[in-house]
């Protein structure tokens, strides 16, 4: 079987397969396998996850806190009790400063603008190894430190563990410690101070006159019990205090060489003590006046709230815990897709099937492309034509017409159901216009000539010219 085509050559477009024709082949198992999830599901999960990441991402934002998950009555940034700082932090906010309450890192926070505040340091030995670290660390830096000292411990406390029901004066003793750890620091840091040995005053007094800086402010104070410092050549007098005890006694001081301040009664900043007298306007004054700032970091890592800024504590923390959950749900989805395409993948195909069907089904194509799928049908047929009229005697001077006629008659004899004149009117019906329409006809049309040229020949024991 020969088939010629026109002179003009039939351009394929660059990157377009040439794919075997004929009806469609069973799905294989290696490329069922390769597909755990039908196109519908895999649009469905993508649309869901999608949909419950952003879910996830908004939770995780409009839930975000940075307050510690149990409730606290001792003396911090996050205690409503009598010995909390939370008023404390509140009006120092409603005034326009910005307090940062530190539960990781808060030395590094601090700056010389961005004082830091250590309001009573507890007096486990891993908390005032923090103040000890952040005392060496502030005054290598230069950065304002007031580090308040502690005097009440909360002794009882009410069934939710928020408020203080009871709390007793700590000892002389324990508020020494904090003295002794900042002493640490600074002889870490080089500054030769030692406060350990500092004894502190105490009194049931009830009032007194508030000077700063040796000019009277007009404030009194309302302590009882106070607790105030003594006069001590490494500290410097910023508050003192007149009418408790005899002289002056110090309730704010700067350790000489430093930027660290001492506060020694602490009821001048929590929440029992900040209404009484004018003690919230020497709280208030401690920040604006004896700093000079609008910004402070109040650290909550000498309370045991250290919370550390790492990805890998958050993403297992509330509520990224619920981001976690999420990523490894898409994780194992990932795993059961991929499971079905482990082990030895089976063989695959030939790209190109051998045979005579394929051959014809690439002309087809190719033709069709070069839109000269009519053209070439034409020339296939009378080509058939000429090989079945060499095979069977027909004279080659013959019109067309009478070898199709002859044909007919021949094959109506032998049986062959297919009617070669209908076949002679459909191969001249077809048009050269291109596309896959056209492509299709002229691929059937080939076809049917072949099956009719080789129902005629294989009586004859061979294929004629294929």
């Amino acid at each position: 079987m020969r088939l010629t085509t026109s002179p003009t050559t039939a351009r394929v477009p660059t990157g377009a397969p040439i794919r075997p024709a004929g009806p469609e082949q069973p799905e294989r198992l290696s490329e069922a396998t390769g597909r755990t999830f039908t196109p519908r599901a895999v649009r469905w999960i993508v649309g869901i996850g999608i949909l419950s990441l952003l879910a996830t991402l908004l939770l995780s934002v409009i839930t975000a806190r940075t307050e510690p998950t149990q409730e606290t009555a001792d003396p911090n940034a996050f205690s409503y009790s009598a010995v909390g700082h939370r008023a404390y932090v509140a009006i120092l906010q409603r005034l326009g400063v910005d307090v940062a309450v530190s539960r990781h890192r808060s030395a590094e926070k601090a700056s010389p603008e961005r004082p830091l505040l250590v309001l009573e340091p507890t007096d486990t030995s891993e908390d005032l190894g923090h103040l000890r670290s952040i005392t060496r660390t502030v005054v290598e830096d230069e950065v304002p430190m007031i580090v308040a000292l502690p005097k009440w411990t909360v002794v009882e406390r009410n069934d939710d563990d928020r408020w203080a029901n009871r709390i007793e004066l700590l000892s002389a003793y324990r508020v020494t410690e904090s003295l002794s750890a900042v002493s640490g620091g600074l002889v870490e840091a080089e500054a030769v101070v030692y406060l350990g040995a500092l004894s502190i005053a105490r009194g049931d007094t009830e009032a007194g006159t508030v000077s700063v800086r040796g000019r009277e402010s007009g404030w009194h104070l309302a302590l009882s019990p106070y607790q105030l410092l003594p006069d001590h050549d490494d500290l410097e007098p910023i508050i003192t205090v007149d009418g408790i005890v005899e002289g002056s006694r110090t309730l704010l001081a700067r350790v000489r060489g430093t930027n660290v301040y001492l506060l020694s009664d602490p009821d001048i900043v929590n929440t029992m003590g900040i209404g009484l007298g004018d003690h919230a306007a020497i709280a208030v004054a401690i920040v604006s006046e004896v700093l000079g700032a609008d910004e402070v970091v109040l650290d909550e890592v000498n309370h045991g709230f250290e919370k550390a800024e790492t990805i890998w504590q958050e993403l297992f923390g509330f509520p990224l815990v619920l981001l976690t959950l999420h990523l490894a749900g898409l994780l194992a989805l990932a795993l059961w897709a991929a499971m079905a395409r482990f082990g030895k993948p089976e063989a695959r195909p030939p790209r190109v099937p051998s045979g005579k069907q394929t051959l014809l089904d690439n002309t087809a194509t190719l033709l069709a492309l070069g839109r000269h799928a009519g053209y070439g049908a034409k020339r296939y047929f009378e080509t058939t034509l000429r090989a079945l009229s060499r095979t069977y005697g027909i004279p080659p001077e013959a019109s067309e017409s009478a070898r199709i006629e002859q044909l007919a008659t021949l094959a109506l004899r032998r049986g062959n159901k297919t009617d070669l004149r209908v076949l002679a009117r459909d191969v001249a019906a077809l048009a050269d216009r291109g596309g896959a329409r056209d492509e299709h006809r002229a691929r059937e049309l080939a076809r049917r000539i072949f099956s009719f040229r080789k129902e005629l020949t294989d009586g004859h024991g061979h294929l004629g010219d294929s």
